[in-house]
């Protein structure tokens, strides 16, 4: 597990972060790049919106993987969201506002994805592809 404080200068971190796992697990470079996005705008939306920017408080942040499947989570402290009711931000009075496109970038670059703990947990889910011998 890797715990980071809610600065918003530690998202910085995250590029080291996939590096390594990148390297360690081996992955591809596509999902090396869906990781870094993805996992950089789940971090960032738990510094700044989970823990409004609270450097006391923490998001944590886990990984997983089997044959088949890399499975990523992130948790913060705050108090939670109601992730149903989160806009679309492909409308045609949300596709010029400046933000808003995070959790439908990680949902369009991962292969599942899931909220838990009343919004204040997200799991990505990355499909492996078994590499050919």
């Amino acid at each position: 597990m890797h715990k980071i404080s809610s600065h918003p200068d530690n998202i910085c971190e995250i590029q080291t972060l996939v590096d390594e796992w990148a390297h360690h697990y081996d992955l591809p470079d596509d999902l090396k790049c869906n990781l870094m996005v993805s996992l950089t705008e789940a971090v960032s939306n738990a510094i700044i919106h989970g823990n409004q920017k609270d450097s006391s408080k923490y998001v944590r942040i886990e990984i997983s993987n089997s044959s088949s499947q890399l499975r990523v989570v992130v948790e913060d402290e705050g108090v939670g969201f109601n992730y149903q009711e989160l806009p679309d931000p492909t409308t045609a009075e949300k596709i010029e506002c400046c933000g808003g496109r995070g959790v439908y970038l990680i949902r369009e670059l991962c292969d599942t994805m899931e909220f838990k703990k009343n919004g204040r947990r997200i799991e990505l889910y990355f499909e492996l592809v078994p590499s050919k011998v």
